[in-house]
């Protein structure tokens, strides 16, 4: 069978928006069956409607006739029924229909390729770098100067009681908007990043600002080895697979009597700003949807809950010291005209400072944080 014969056997059919999916499908061409073996970004079940599966990256079709012994590797989109069976989430059998593009014959095996894909900077780290300038404008809006404000005391406050000069890890750090006045206070820094344009973000604000951090370019899957005094993980959990492994990696990172801030966004905070900005509909929508979307990057994400990433917290040998919630005020204020006021804008930061801590408060924000400690 040739490359392209076998593109021609198999059909295309998507539509509709789409979830993370797994890395393995089995695929039925025509009369034969092969096996075919994807590390799949996306995946939905609309309803009664069959599941999607879109834009794999990877796809291992097994050798067969005029193929030899090469392996046919390309990109996997179509329509599947909802998966019969898992392996940790990650199984999608019986794939009826789908599309192979840019199939090529090569003798890599699958795991030689995906492993090569992994060195590479993913797409979800492309996403963020071409959206850099749009966060650079969202980081100077009164919403964001509140997020980091309110982090940045939480996170004052955790270093000092852990001492004068620890050494902290930021994983995904990005431009080191909450990494960089911990390095200012005299703390050794490291920015853990897989964008290199968010790494030369963040040494360029350092250096404007007088300090220096350490970066390296790697994402959860290359932690670095040692131990920290202090590990963040701002706003990652929500772009991964929903592993529990990544936060027992994380807490593997701290020292004994270290901790570890996990933040992200509060799915019960959105279902309230919704409410408030679009209505009943719009807050009932945002509360049954699987996904969110993240309007400055222009993706969605997973919901990621506090009580999920405390239990997980708790089995990998940590224990909680406290819950920080985030934007809780500044969210419930529709209208940002005052917010650019020098005068209101202290008002409303000291207002979230006071609450951020406070039950139940700090429940119902924009973004919860989470301190452990090992």
């Amino acid at each position: 069978m040739q490359l392209h014969s076998m593109r021609d056997q198999i059909t295309t059919s998507l539509r509709r928006e789409a979830q993370r999916g797994g890395d393995l499908v089995e695929a039925e061409l025509r009369d034969q069956r092969r096996t075919l073996t994807g590390d799949r970004d996306r995946r939905v079940t609309p309803g009664r409607d069959p599941a999607l599966i879109e834009r794999a990256d990877l796809v291992q079709v097994s050798p067969g006739e005029g193929l030899g012994e090469h392996l046919g590797l390309g990109r996997i989109s179509g329509r599947t029924r909802p998966p019969s069976s898992s392996q940790h989430g990650r199984c999608v059998e019986d794939l009826r229909r789908g599309h192979i593009q840019n199939l090529e014959a090569t003798t890599d095996t699958f795991d030689e390729h995906r492993s090569r894909r992994r060195r590479q900077t993913g797409r979800v780290t492309d996403v963020f770098s071409e959206k850099l300038a749009a966060w650079r404008d969202y980081a100077e809006t009164p919403w964001a100067r509140i997020r980091y404000g309110v982090a940045g005391e939480v996170l004052r406050r955790q270093s000092e009681l852990l001492g004068e000069r620890i050494r902290i890890l930021d994983v995904g750090g990005g431009d080191g908007r909450d990494a960089l006045p911990l390095a200012l206070a005299g703390h050794d820094v490291t920015i853990l990043d897989p964008s290199a344009a968010w790494l030369d973000e963040a040494s360029r604000r350092a250096a404007t600002i007088g300090t220096k951090v350490t970066t390296i370019r790697g994402g959860l899957d290359d932690l670095p080895a040692g131990e920290w005094d202090l590990v963040l993980c701002h706003f990652v959990l929500r772009y991964r697979t929903g592993d529990d492994a990544d936060v027992a990696a994380l807490a593997s990172l701290v020292r004994p009597g270290g901790r570890l801030s996990i933040m992200d966004v509060n799915p019960d905070g959105r279902v309230l700003r919704e409410l408030l900005v679009g209505g009943p509909a719009a807050a009932l929508a945002e509360l049954q949807a699987e996904r969110a979307m993240v309007e400055t990057f222009q993706t969605d994400a997973r919901k990621v809950t506090v009580d999920a990433v405390a239990r997980e917290a708790v089995e990998a040998g940590t224990r909680p010291i406290g819950v920080y919630g985030n934007r809780i005020a500044n969210d419930l204020l529709v209208d940002n005209t005052a917010k650019g006021d020098p005068a209101f804008f202290e008002d409303l930061l000291a207002l979230e400072l006071e609450l951020c801590d406070r039950e139940p408060f700090n429940r119902v924000g924009f973004a919860w944080q989470l301190i452990v400690e090992r």
